[in-house]
């Protein structure tokens, strides 16, 4: 969350002064001008990322060079770092210090107070009325019996995910903790048997789950760490669509091994596809994951720990967006298919600004054709993305091997048993979901006959 600036970040950005030393004329018209485009730049830097665009500063500097040496993108730069953090992503300070060295200094103190305001305890000001300040390692790192927390890879709506290493074997896990234990997650409400049937899952490209767990009310799940990041971090745009076609047949076999084992993960999308780097395929558990693509070899990661109200809607299936609690294989094919289309394009199938307007248009719309935002997507691969994302659930693969097999034909050259759908079957679903073309269509019939029954007259 953002915190209120320290004091010597504070005096950065009230002062006039520049970095190559120059002092502009206090409140001139030039100066009004550069802070109103600051604030135009930091609303669209909010406005991309919150649609997936997640441009660097460097992107906005390209285009406004005259910014470059101005000490006020500060709140550019500090902007991207929240909004990566807010997003799950991984932030490194060296990273942004190394990005922009002439702002080390406040990147470091901003980041600090950052810490510092973190790590009030809420709980401890309502109880007492007095504000408790905890240390920032003691707010960043809780104690788990059993795991020794060393720093936090990321955090997200569900929870937040800690580097760790396990007493139990020496090794360094992936640990999540999710906000509450309350039920609204999958492993909660599915109780002991869904737990059970998760952590018995063994597959070279499943995430291998080593424990599970609660701590203070709130569920954690331990499972094998990879240095590779995910596909949310790897993937900045539409990617070459074979390179795209081979890691969904991977992610698509090892969803129908779950599948097979009576799990359904209900909360597929990019940022739960971990990947390993290629050098480090040995896992701790003694496999190794299968599949080499661009970004590394994919493993699955989070099942069943997301729940209704922390799914991400824009790789929901129809029927979970409207509602429907059972979670059935179809909806790992449908989030499978929006994984692919987002590779190929650039973009899921439906984001809009609020979360019921991208419900809406799952409900409502039909995705545009891959084609159409890509040329390059070959016709069969959007074929396979599009009887993936179909409405009904019947309309899609029966299975998640099935839709697996139909990727392996594609890749091989071969014909593929999906059936693209004819201009006339597609013009059929655009009228049949659109009120405004359906009443367009009566009123020139309407016209239509009425002009014949005039001439039939005359």
């Amino acid at each position: 969350m953002p915190v209120a600036p320290s004091r010597a970040v504070a005096d950065l950005a009230r002062s006039p002064r520049r970095l190559d030393g120059k002092k502009p004329e206090a409140a001139s018209a030039e100066s009004c001008d550069v802070e109103k485009l600051l604030d135009r730049l930091r609303t669209e830097q909010e406005r991309r990322w919150r649609r997936r665009d997640r441009v660097p500063v460097e992107w906005f500097l390209e285009k406004h060079p005259e910014l470059r040496d101005d000490v006020r993108t500060f709140a550019l730069v500090y902007g991207e770092y929240l909004l990566r953090e807010r997003h799950g992503e991984r932030v490194s300070l060296r990273e942004f210090q190394q990005r922009f060295p002439h702002f080390a200094r406040e990147l470091k103190l901003q980041v600090e107070a950052h810490r510092i305001f973190a790590s009030l305890d809420p709980a401890r000001k309502l109880a007492t009325g007095k504000v408790r300040f905890r240390s920032p390692l003691e707010s960043v790192f809780p104690e788990v019996p059993g795991y020794q927390i060393q720093c936090e890879l990321g955090r997200s709506k569900t929870g937040v995910v800690y580097l760790a290493r396990q007493h139990v074997g020496k090794r360094l896990v992936a640990l999540k903790m999710l906000q509450r234990d309350d039920g609204d997650n999958g492993l909660s409400s599915g109780g002991a048997p869904q737990r059970e049937a998760v952590e018995r899952l063994r597959h070279p490209n499943l995430a291998q789950i080593h424990a599970m767990g609660t701590h203070e009310g709130r569920l954690f799940v331990a499972h094998e760490y990879m240095d590779g990041g995910s596909l949310c971090q790897k993937w900045h745009g539409p990617q070459h669509p074979q390179a795209v076609a081979a890691l969904v047949e991977i992610v698509a076999r090892a969803i129908h091994h779950a599948h097979q084992a009576g799990v359904v993960h209900g909360n597929l999308k990019p940022a739960n596809v971990l990947l390993c780097a290629a050098d480090e395929q040995g896992s701790s558990n003694g496999k190794q994951a299968t599949g080499i693509t661009p970004w590394g070899s994919p493993k699955v990661s989070d099942f069943g720990v997301a729940g209704g109200k922390t799914r991400a809607p824009e790789y929901a299936a129809p029927e979970v967006a409207a509602g429907d609690a059972e979670l059935t294989p179809s909806v790992d094919i449908y989030a499978i298919g929006a994984i692919l289309y987002e590779g190929l394009t650039g973009r899921p199938p439906f984001s809009a600004w609020e979360p019921q307007e991208t419900v809406r248009q799952t409900l409502e719309d039909e995705p545009v054709p891959p084609c159409r935002l890509q040329p390059i997507v070959p016709r069969d691969l959007e074929t396979i993305c599009r009887k993936c994302l179909a409405k009904k659930p019947l309309h899609r693969y029966a299975s998640a091997a099935a839709l697996a097999n139909d990727l392996r034909r594609f890749l091989d050259g071969e014909a593929i048993e999906a059936h693209a759908e004819t201009p006339m079957t597609m013009r059929w679903k655009w009228y049949r979901r659109s009120a405004l073309a359906a009443g367009l269509l009566a009123g020139v019939g309407f016209l239509a006959l009425l002009g014949v029954a005039l001439i039939w007259w005359n």
